[in-house]
This record gives C-alpha cells, structure tokens and sequence, in this order.
C-alpha cells in the first residue's frame, strides 16, 4: 500500500473508531500525516480495496449500516446544537468569556439522542474559576447543568474545559492525533479579541499530524468589550482566588482523571484519549498501515 493509500485508510480507521462514516471532503480535511489535494484523495478512495463508498459516504467494507446512523445522528445533533447555540449566547454575556463554543459528538453532529452537551470555553486571564462559578449558577437556573452523579444526561450542558487566554497551548503529553482532532473539530459560536485564532496558533503543532485541516478555519461571531465589562472583570479577578480555593477544595474530594489548575479546568470523568489511541493503534498494526 503506497503512502497515499495508507493516510486515507489510516483517517477512515480512525473515524470508525466512532463509528463515524466520512464524506469525501472529510476525508481530505481530516487526512493524517499528509497532506494531499482532494482530488489526491478523490482517486485514492476510488482505488482503495476494503473501503465503500456510498451516497457520498465511505466507510470500512462490512460498516455499510453506519451510514444509515450517521444520517440518524446527524439530525439528532442539529437540535443539541441549536440548544448549544442558545446557551452559549446567554454564558457569553459574561465579560470573561472570550470564547466559547461546542465540541465533542455534537460538534460533528455524531450524537446520540441520550448524550450531554459539551461546551470549550476560553476566558480573560485571571477570571477562570469565577467565570466557571457564574456559568454553572446560569445552568442551574436553566436547568441544564450536567451534574457528576446525574443518570439522565440528555441535553444538559458539561462545562466540558475551561483554559484561560494565557494558557492556549496544551501540554507535551497532550499532543496527539486525538487532541488534534479535538481542537480542529471545535466550533466555536463567539469570540472576543480573535481568541479562537490565538487558540489555533498556539496549538499549530495539530497541523504536522491533520495538515490538510489548517482550512478549516471556523468565523465565530465577535463581540467588543464595552466600559463596564472591564468594570466586572475586575472584580472577577478580585473574586478568583477565593472562588478557586472553594472549587480546588469540592473537586479534589471527587478527583479522578480531570486536569485542575490556576489557567485550566478540563472535566473527562471518563477519559477517551487512551483508550482511542490504544484502539487506532491496534486497529494500524492489525491493517499494517
């Protein structure tokens, strides 16, 4: 199998990890460890043996059924969607947020009807734990916050991970094709500052693995600060001590694979990251590619 074949095999084995069938496009925006021009990638899945490609989709020989829940989840993740959107709009009017957005299966609209939400969420420096105070206090009134021990998750909102604007980059350890594929499948809804680019830049090290996936940059709405915005992030910033202190106390006594400290809150009560790599690595040896 030639180097070409092995990338777009190598993306479409990963994508079935999620059982998650690729549109040709897809498959160029997501290729791994190589960068084709579609039309590269267009005769390579045609030549491809074990792969199917059908009404726009291609899928491992044998996963055809995928395609139809791919069509199922799709529609159940444009109402997750819209229901992020929302949300998202009331928690940005917080002065801290600089950006946020959503991300996981309903940002690739590969979720299931019981699954919760996921919201990404940059703030002012400084401001971290005081903006995730007012947030989860926003999604209890709502009555949309995903709680730790709660059974019935559907549609409720998980402050997934929280990084503040001067701790963009993430850490040696994180840097790989699953966090990779976490950061450029975000959809960010709203920005202050071209914080979502700033996110990008700092993190250019995904495009060595997904370099194709440089284009696809998002365009989230922006919003200026306003005199009495800077007023309120003052205080948060006055308040954040003690509000991380409270909230470093409440977590530690439940701690299990989240990442907590003064710039980052990132929430994975079951982290996937291991478990895909050890997944896509077998699935590469077993296909030797």
């Amino acid at each position: 199998m030639d180097s070409n074949k092995k990338a777009v095999f190598k993306t479409l084995l990963y994508s079935d990890i999620f059982d998650y069938p690729l549109k040709e496009e897809e498959v160029f925006l997501f290729l791994h460890e190589k960068k084709l021009s579609s039309q590269a990638v267009k005769q390579t899945l045609g030549s491809l043996p074990g792969i199917v490609t059908k009404d726009g989709y291609s899928v491992l020989s044998g996963r055809e059924a995928l395609m139809t829940l791919r069509k199922r989840r799709e529609q159940v993740s444009k109402t997750k969607k819209e229901l992020a959107l929302q949300v998202s709009t009331l928690l940005f009017l917080l002065p801290s947020v600089y950006c946020i957005g959503v991300s996981g299966g309903v940002s690739m609209e590969n979720a299931d009807k019981d699954d919760d939400i996921d919201l990404f969420v940059i703030t002012a420096k400084g401001t971290l734990w005081t903006t995730r105070l007012w947030m989860l206090l926003f999604l209890q009134i709502l009555g949309k916050r995903r709680k730790r021990e709660g059974r019935n998750v559907n549609n409720t909102i998980c402050l997934n991970m929280l990084v503040d604007e001067e701790h963009l980059s993430f850490k040696q350890s994180r840097k790989d094709i699953y966090t990779a594929h976490e950061i450029v499948q975000l959809l960010p809804f709203y920005e202050r500052k071209e914080t979502y680019k700033r996110f990008l830049d700092h993190n250019d090290w995904v495009y060595r693995l997904l370099p194709n996936a440089r284009q696809l940059y998002r365009h989230p709405k922006k919003r200026i600060h306003f005199w009495v915005d800077h007023i309120v992030l003052g205080l948060f910033k006055l308040l954040e001590p003690a509000t991380r202190g409270v909230q470093g106390w409440y977590l530690s006594r439940h701690q299990t694979t989240e990442e907590v400290s003064q710039g980052v809150a990132a929430f994975h009560p079951r982290d996937h990251k291991e478990e895909t790599l050890r997944d896509y690595k077998k699935r590469c040896d077993a296909y030797g590619v």
